[in-house]
């Protein structure tokens, strides 16, 4: 998300520019806790959150890349990493994770689903 900052143009100046564009802190939406499984890593579990690694590991305290299995780790999600769809009849778990590039598995975890979703349910992707 980027916030375009004005530019003044003095009246010599005959072609426009394009003002400069800085950009802005994304607002924290949620913070959720992540149970490291067995052969992830923090490169793993950023990506699928699409957050940094360095992130995970100042919000999580860690002086290392090494997380063992069962690790609980503090992810915060904001606007530009996750988004809520709601369910339209007809929709399908595989072919919402093609429609977003992420796996059934991912889908049924971060919206807690035992079975099948239905429609009028909002899911939350990450991405």
């Amino acid at each position: 998300m980027y916030v375009a900052s004005s530019s003044v143009q003095s009246p010599q100046q005959g072609a426009s520019q394009k003002p400069a564009a800085t950009p802005a802190a994304p607002a924290k939406l949620k913070t959720i806790r992540h149970r490291v499984k067995k052969g992830e890593t923090l490169e793993k579990i950023a990506a699928l959150y699409n957050v940094s690694v360095a992130d995970l590991k100042k919000w999580n305290k860690l002086s290392t890349s090494r997380v063992l299995a069962g690790r609980r780790l503090m992810v915060h999600l904001t606007s530009e990493n996750m988004e809520y769809y709601r369910v339209r009849s007809g929709d399908t778990l595989w072919d919402l994770s093609k429609k977003f590039g992420v796996s059934v598995d991912d889908i049924q975890r971060w919206n807690e689903l035992a079975a099948d979703i239905h429609a009028g349910e909002r899911l939350v992707i990450y991405h």
